[in-house]
């Protein structure tokens, strides 16, 4: 997960720094395992990972 939220933007050009793809992973790890199921964009990522402090158990995310 993560890699296929972010495809088109990769398939666009845009490539984001070492800093933005951590925070993206670190919000993915916020997200249950049928959260992670569920989301089709990032948009959704970082609404469902908003004011979370610690992530779940996420295994395949």
């Amino acid at each position: 997960m993560g890699y296929e939220l972010l495809l088109p933007e990769l398939a666009a050009g845009a490539l984001p720094t070492t800093p933005q793809a951590q925070a993206a992973k670190a919000l993915i790890n916020k997200l249950t395992d049928d959260e992670c199921d569920r989301v089709v964009n990032f948009a959704q990522v970082e609404e469902l990972a908003r004011g979370r402090l610690v992530p779940p158990r996420c295994i395949r995310c």
